[in-house]
């Protein structure tokens, strides 16, 4: 039986030895419930929301307390869950999806058993021991435990917020900055696979470091950068890279000096331009020994994702090969001029002969090390070609991009840059797709501004 629920109704129900419902007439599905008689005769009142999940048996939602909703308010709640329903929010199925939900702990031991064995043995350690100590709190050395002053792991991974992160980070930063930005970074990488397995399509970690910042507990929403060079700027930083003499077939030593460039970088950006290979592991550092010439490839013992062995371009090998050849040359230096007398013509080797190392990039200042760094010389470059300001690790995003839009082959992508996930790849097929969408909005603005108004004769 269902009547108009009133407040005069709801505060005269009396309680009973057994919970009683009362069926709002106005609201299909709205119930008033009178809890069982207590030791004091009171008993609790509320509002619940009755209805039937598709395929499932009635259920019955918790809306609110009485008299803190009143039956006007508790019919607006029970409109919302309604629509709620109507739009697939269906708070039943929620929970118990959410039951079935692994929590941020339970999410990490799920890590440990299917992926972080694709990392290095000291990688493994470092991030078991961050998460044992910071996530877990499993810990028993004095004065660690008055730093435990949060915890998230056993929140649901698709509740777990940036804020959650944030706290997080500042809790850990009162006893170590350091260890601070490690665990975020590892949790970063957590979720990363967690969303590659589709297990989640939470990413809380949304926040990272601005480099000058001071402040460890200032952080920043991150924005994921997807610009790359165009086919033709790329061809052009090339060209301003890598220059030979064509009599010699040596590199053109004088075309640096006179253009006042760091030839040693210039060679280390054109590699990168070149290969698409990563800037630190595979660019700076490589040595003459990983490359094999007669087979066009280039092994490294240990990357980011472990051994790796790749496929050389022929203007890659071209560009080793220029560098082989020049090592043992004498770099002469131009005359100069200075108040009006003449310095003669100055003679001195080549990096190579310098350096003591066997990298193919040798550092200037370190006979024992590569080049550090390459971002001096980088933005040079770019203010000489007239192409806007983009991070040197751009370099890698595009060649991926290009030879996708060459090969039109994800798996030749893949392989190329060495992902041992598919789904990174699929970062360059989205970067495809922005440029094809703006390429057709200026394809359609530009065919408006060129067309004419045609007035027809009557």
């Amino acid at each position: 039986m269902r009547i108009k629920l009133t407040k005069t109704i709801c505060d005269n129900a009396k309680p009973n030895n057994k919970r009683q419902f009362l069926n709002d007439s106005e609201h299909i599905g709205l119930n008033f419930v009178i809890g069982a008689r207590r030791s004091d005769n009171t008993c609790s009142k509320s509002w619940y929301y009755t209805y039937r999940p598709k395929g499932l048996n009635p259920t019955k939602i918790y809306l609110a307390p009485y008299p803190s909703y009143s039956a006007a308010a508790a019919r607006l709640k029970a409109k919302q869950v309604q629509r709620d329903i109507l739009d697939q929010k269906d708070p039943f199925l929620i929970k118990q999806s959410l039951k079935k939900e692994l929590t941020l702990g339970e999410l990490i031991g799920e890590f440990y058993k299917l992926q972080i064995n694709q990392y290095k043995p000291k990688t493994i350690e470092a991030i078991k021991s961050c998460f044992k100590v910071w996530i877990f709190h499993q810990i028993d050395k004095p004065g660690y435990r008055q730093y435990f002053t949060y915890s998230i792991k056993d929140k649901k991974i698709s509740k777990v917020t940036p804020k959650d992160i944030i706290n997080l980070h500042k809790a850990i930063s009162v006893k170590t900055g350091y260890s601070a930005n490690r665990t975020v970074e590892y949790l970063r990488c957590v979720y990363n696979w967690a969303i590659s397995e589709q297990l989640t399509k939470n990413q809380p970690v949304q926040f990272t470091k601005r480099k000058g910042v001071k402040n460890k507990g200032v952080w920043f929403r991150e924005k994921e950068n997807n610009e790359t060079l165009t086919k033709e700027e790329r061809e052009c930083l090339i060209s301003l890279c890598f220059v030979k003499d064509k009599k010699t077939d040596l590199i053109d030593f004088q075309y640096y000096i006179k253009n006042k460039l760091n030839m040693i970088s210039c060679l280390a950006i054109a590699w990168c331009l070149l290969t698409g290979r990563r800037q630190k592991s595979e660019g700076l550092s490589i040595r003459f020994n990983q490359i094999d010439l007669g087979s066009k490839k280039i092994k490294f013992e240990d990357t980011k994702t472990g051994f790796a062995e790749y496929n050389l371009s022929p203007r890659a090998v071209d560009l080793i090969s220029i560098i082989l050849k020049s090592k043992d040359a004498k770099i002469v230096y131009p005359r100069k001029y200075y108040q009006s007398k003449k310095i003669p013509e100055r003679i001195s080797p080549t990096p190579w002969m310098i350096s003591q190392s066997d990298y193919v990039f040798p550092s200037l200042s370190n006979v024992d090390q590569h080049v550090g760094e390459a971002r001096g010389t980088w933005k040079k470059l770019l203010k000489i070609a007239g192409v806007k300001y983009l991070p040197l690790k751009q370099c890698r995003h595009t060649f991926g991009t290009l030879l996708l839009s060459s090969s039109k082959s994800l798996t030749a992508v893949q392989g190329a840059l060495g992902h041992s996930n598919a789904r990174t790849t699929e970062r360059y097929a989205k970067i495809l797709n922005e440029d094809v969408v703006t390429a057709l909005d200026n394809f359609d603005n530009e065919q408006i501004d060129k067309a004419q108004i045609l007035n027809f004769k009557s």
